[in-house]
């Protein structure tokens, strides 16, 4: 192999390497947008379901005190909790809930207080 052939070699092996950091990089990037879409849905998803019994302004309060992580267990619970009450005024038995949603609907319970 002469000088220039071995250059072109470790040109190429370069070449491979930045198409691999551009696909990890274009992957990250898609990752953090999915992300950032579901917490967004489920931000969205959360004011509609908490405008249901509560007002803007305690809503708003409400949605930032709620964990992110539990942002998705706090509308699951939340939805079943207004669907308990419209069907006849029960209240939703918490130990009923599964533990996601158990904690959703804890952390709505702290951000309540914490809005009053």
């Amino acid at each position: 192999m002469d000088e220039f052939e071995s250059e072109r070699v470790y040109h190429r092996e370069l070449e491979g390497e930045s198409s691999m950091r551009k696909a990890v990089v274009v992957f990250t990037v898609a990752v953090l947008m999915a992300g950032a879409s579901q917490t967004s849905r489920a931000q969205n998803d959360f004011m509609s379901v908490c405008r249901t019994t509560g007002s803007e302004k305690s809503c708003l309060c409400m949605q930032g005190q709620i964990p992110p992580d539990k942002m998705p267990g706090a509308v699951a619970a939340m939805r079943k909790s207004n669907a308990a009450m419209s069907q006849g005024g029960t209240p939703l038995d918490p130990s009923q809930l599964p533990p996601a949603e158990m904690q959703g609907l804890q952390a709505v319970v702290l951000a309540q207080a914490n809005c009053m």
